[in-house]
């Protein structure tokens, strides 16, 4: 098939594939970045994200000129390099994914869950694809992301999008993080002694909280050692207690003794931390509504037509976000995202990129 810009017929894929499972189309400033990512990486937590190309244009908005249906030669030629057909195309707006999709043949997505992969690629604009020099704007850097929204609404921190700032948004990314690394104590002291509570002691944990599972392990494999935190008879109950205790001996050979106690102290300082993030993000955001109280009493009588964007540096330190051992994904495989699934992968992309907003500030 010809290319509808330039009469090529090399297609998608003909001149150089690069393996990855789902690619990913970001607008910049001044150009297109060409990402891929790979669901299989984003479950094991590795770091996934790899740039093929960016590509600067004199004059972007012709490049998608959605009013005359047209796509720079530039663009398809770079789209076509990297891209096949049976491979999907995650785009920044269902404008871009109907021309695409019409103009190139490629199986482009887009959805609501792409909004939150687009909001955190632009705060790492800078890192990921160092070739963009431009200045970004705060009004392009910090609007309310939805899933930056859960993050505070799950810790009932109420942020209006007009307080959104720097600072919020790096405190929120720390919260986060031990967010996530709560989950994955959670889910490995779950699966450790979910079945062996219940064989042994006849006691269902499924249900039980990081903090009250992760106590009761350390009461279990070190019956004789302090608590860091908390009391064991407000924690448990009368019953729970007596067991505990009871059947403490039982448990000392049965898993990893070392493990579970490293785990519980990590839990301990999981918790202390994430207090007090929490108690510095609420003194932020007090500050940032106080200051954008001032402000609006300030801008009120002046109304000089002054733009009222504030442009803001971005200086972030430089990572390879690259996935290790590239070979090893198979030139074979590809992602159809569809239904439910995209919004898992989309989700876990997501996260991912406010993992490494955060990484790369602290």
């Amino acid at each position: 098939m010809p290319c509808p810009m330039c009469g090529s017929r090399g297609g998608p894929g003909k001149t150089y594939k690069i393996p990855g499972l789902v690619k990913l189309l970001f607008e910049t400033p001044s150009g297109f970045a060409l990402f891929s990512f790979d669901e299989k990486y984003l479950e094991k937590g590795i770091e996934i994200l790899r740039l093929h190309e960016f590509r600067k244009f004199e004059y972007k908005p012709n490049v998608i000129n959605l009013t005359a249906q047209t796509i720079d030669v530039g663009l398809t030629q770079m789209l076509w390099k990297y891209c096949d057909f049976d491979e999907t195309l995650v785009v920044g707006s269902i404008a871009y994914k109907d021309l695409i999709g019409k103009l190139l043949g490629l199986n482009c997505h887009y959805e609501d869950a792409v909004k939150e992969v687009m909001w955190g690629l632009r705060n790492l604009m800078h890192t990921l694809v160092p070739q963009e020099q431009s200045v970004v704007t705060k009004d392009d850097l910090f609007p309310m992301s939805l899933g930056l929204h859960m993050v505070l609404t799950r810790h009932n921190v109420n942020v209006e999008k007009e307080m959104l700032n720097g600072s919020i948004i790096k405190k929120t990314a720390k919260v986060y993080e031990t967010d996530l690394r709560e989950k994955i104590h959670s889910r490995f002291l779950h699966k450790t002694l979910d079945e062996k509570f219940k064989e042994l002691s006849g006691v269902d944990t499924k249900e039980w909280p990081l903090f009250k599972l992760a106590t009761a392990s350390k009461m279990m494999f070190d019956p004789h050692g302090r608590l860091k935190v908390g009391y064991p008879h407000k924690i448990f109950s009368r019953n729970e207690l007596m067991i505990i205790t009871r059947d403490a001996p039982l448990y000392q050979h049965t898993v990893n003794k070392e493990r579970i106690l490293k785990v519980y102290g990590d839990v301990i300082t999981l918790l202390e931390d994430k207090a007090g993030f929490l108690y510095e993000l609420r003194i932020l955001v007090k500050e940032a509504k106080a200051a954008l109280e001032t402000e609006e009493v300030q801008e009120e009588p002046s109304a000089n037509g002054v733009d009222s964007k504030k442009q803001v540096g971005c200086t972030c330190l430089t990572e390879d976000l690259t996935v290790p051992n590239q070979s090893s994904i198979d030139e074979g495989q590809h992602c159809h995202i569809k239904g439910e699934n995209s919004c898992s992968i989309l989700g876990k992309l997501f996260e991912f990129l406010l993992s490494q907003l955060y990484c790369m500030i602290y």
